[in-house]
């Protein structure tokens, strides 16, 4: 049996790709809304999703606690603002999101309205925007001092600082009908490929990894020992605290609307 495995194509995805499958796999990679699909449809019967669409997959298991999370800073998730944000959204002024990740797009919309009670008017012009949500490469490129605004914002810190937890951007989970053999080969491999990532060899391809976006190996080392990939207790309470927010403020939305 071929198991079919979804993999995020995100930089903080790499130590899951540092070491192939030991068993026989097709991976899949892609966008997180494009990985969400495939799971939806049962064409994966194992994916890496990120922690906003896990409501919208049926019947699946977790596959161990391996996922990404960070407790704090995480260096490439953030708020680049010209005011402050208060201002910005009592205002109802824009703010560009980037449209690659819709956990990122969840976490600010709850965080606004967990600390503000106001939700962003988002946009998808950056020039027009009074703010910017950005990640990855993105993200890192416009905290150089000659791009950024003014005010810059980690949103997994500011996630910390509401919650005093750490905040889970994606888990690994498996179809609840898969074999258990197959369960134990997912998670076999996923932990060989994490511990070959902390080798000298592993640490030279995520080093690769980091110069071909720009980074210095500096950033790099610390871009990743920010990210926890076996999660462990406050980072599932980190994650549950998540899922109850955004299920608040969704059973929220449709009582209001239904008024």
């Amino acid at each position: 049996m071929t198991l079919r495995v979804g993999l995020i194509n995100f930089r903080n995805a790499t130590p899951y790709s540092i070491s192939r499958p030991s068993f026989e796999a097709t991976i899949e990679t892609g966008s997180p809304s494009e990985l969400a699909q495939s799971m939806r449809e049962g064409r994966l019967d194992a994916c890496l999703l990120p922690t906003a669409a896990l409501d919208s997959i049926r019947n699946w298991i977790p596959l161990g606690a391996y996922g990404i999370a960070a407790n704090g800073h995480v260096l490439s998730v953030l708020l680049f603002a010209k005011s402050s944000l208060e201002t910005i959204l009592r205002d109802e002024r824009p703010v560009f999101i980037t449209p690659l990740s819709t956990t990122t797009r969840a976490l600010f919309g709850a965080l606004c309205r967990a600390r503000y009670g106001m939700s962003p008017r988002l946009c998808l012009d950056r020039d027009c925007a009074d703010a910017a949500v950005l990640i990855g490469d993105e993200a890192l490129d416009y905290s150089l001092p000659e791009y950024r605004w003014p005010i810059v914002t980690d949103l997994s810190q500011w996630w910390f600082e509401i919650t005093s937890l750490p905040f889970v951007f994606a888990r690994w989970i498996a179809r609840h009908d898969l074999a258990e053999e197959a369960l134990h080969q997912i998670i076999s491999w996923l932990e060989a490929t994490l511990l070959a990532a902390e080798t000298e060899d592993g640490r030279r391809q995520l080093r690769e990894v980091g110069r071909s976006a720009g980074w210095s190996e500096a950033l790099t080392d610390l871009y990743f020992k920010r990210l926890r990939f076996r999660l462990e207790r406050d980072d599932l309470q980190g994650l549950a605290s998540f899922q109850q927010m955004l299920r608040q403020q969704e059973y929220q939305q449709i009582a209001n609307s239904s008024r």
